[in-house]
């Protein structure tokens, strides 16, 4: 974590950097307050400041009072430091904005216990942001939906959606349970009016060269116990075009079209859950559709699925590729302890053999705190108890890592 020295004494920043850095924090240092300022309100700014009450330009106060008047995501924890000592020094500092004051001379042990509340105050902050970002990007989702969705519905009344193909065409491949992958993959483009899917024979060593944009979805068949994971992959020239003729406009940003890719791609996918359900299967979609930017340059390579397993088809008109990956045997038992990281549950949990009340729901995805709340059940019998879990296959992990 990066922390901010701002003082004018070069032996009291000296002393205040070597207990820091011994502690592995990164450290930055400003010699007034005028650099604290700027170094604060910068990019990748650092999250704590220790400030000098006492500097030249600008002094510890008025640098508090201005970085709270500061639009920035995340607020940084101010501690503010000085030979001050009464009751009202330390009211006027708090009352600037600082979150924490220390006297000098301080005592080392107390100033790192008082840092790490203020680590946990920012790991706080960070967490909250990025809950505050995750749903901003779902509300932008959900918009894009509905417009995809208005748009199908005023083809459907104009009566220029696309001919639907036969669903028990000669050549459609059966799926897991007997859905017809071709079939459902064809009709589930046709109607979202971006005109025909039809099946390619490309050379299998060249079908995973990134494109610009990649989406993918995955939908499990409990009763098969089949993963399917679904891609597609769109060069820019093509998304863009995708996105005028489906919305009849322009995407405002690279993030709203990669909202775009994943909307649709949630639309193909319940193609996919709708087919299973109505022939009396069930299929869940336990994991949000993606969108990531993969082009030649991206750091990260893809899973390349296994050929035998997967379907791809091309998208007239466009620089695009869907395929389609079947996985089987993807559904094994554990144990509590036995669970990992990005387990999907295949049904509630505790059963309801066991429990009246399930605490998870099916297609939870574990998190490291769901897996030490099942891990820590007190009861013998839940701790014995053998549970149904999904195994997510390499390109769902690939996706949900996003790009780290």
């Amino acid at each position: 974590m990066k922390i901010l020295i701002a003082d004018d004494e070069p032996v009291a920043r000296r002393v205040l950097m070597g207990f820091l850095e011994k502690e592995k924090y990164e450290v930055v240092v400003a010699e007034d307050g005028q650099a604290a300022l700027k170094l604060l309100s910068a990019p990748e700014a650092p999250t704590i400041a220790i400030l000098d009450w006492m500097m030249p330009g600008l002094n510890g106060l008025q640098v508090c009072r201005r970085i709270r008047t500061t639009n920035l995501k995340i607020r940084p924890y101010v501690m503010m430091v000085s030979a001050k000592s009464g009751a009202n020094d330390i009211t006027s500092a708090l009352d600037a904005g600082a979150d924490d004051y220390i006297s000098k001379p301080f005592n080392p042990g107390e100033l790192m216990a008082r840092l790490r509340v203020a680590r946990r105050s920012i790991e706080y902050q960070v967490e909250l942001q990025n809950h505050i970002t995750q749903l901003e990007s779902l509300a932008q989702r959900y918009n894009l939906l509905g417009e995809i969705a208005a748009a199908q519905s005023a083809r459907a009344r104009s009566g220029t959606m696309p001919p639907i193909p036969d669903p028990d065409a000669a050549d459609a491949k059966l799926g897991p349970g007997g859905e017809r992958i071709d079939a459902i993959m064809i009709r589930s483009i046709s109607d979202l009016g971006l005109g025909r899917a039809v099946k390619a024979q490309i050379d299998h060593g060249n079908v995973h060269r990134p494109l610009a944009f990649t989406t993918w979805a995955g939908v499990v068949y409990l009763k098969e116990q089949v993963w399917i994971d679904l891609l597609l992959e769109v060069d820019a020239a093509a998304a863009g075009a995708m996105f005028q003729k489906m919305l009849k406009r322009t995407a405002a940003s690279h993030r709203e079209t990669l909202d775009f890719l994943a909307e649709t791609q949630t639309i193909i996918s319940a193609a996919f859950r709708n087919e299973a359900q109505s022939r009396g299967g069930d299929a869940i979609t336990p994991i949000l559709s993606r969108a990531l930017r993969t082009g030649e340059a991206h750091h990260r390579v893809m899973p390349v699925p296994p050929e035998r397993e997967t379907h791809t088809y091309a998208l007239q008109g466009y620089a695009v590729r869907l395929t389609v990956v079947r996985r089987p045997d993807c559904i094994e038992l554990k144990t509590a302890g036995q669970l990992s990281e990005s387990d999907i549950l295949a049904e509630p949990f505790p059963p309801p053999e066991v429990s009246d009340l399930p605490l998870l729901s099916q297609g939870v995805v574990l998190s490291d705190r769901f897996i030490e709340k099942l891990s820590s059940m007190a009861e013998s019998e839940l701790k014995t108890l053998l549970v149904p879990v999904i195994r997510a296959s390499p390109l769902a992990n690939y996706f949900m890592h996003g790009d780290e």
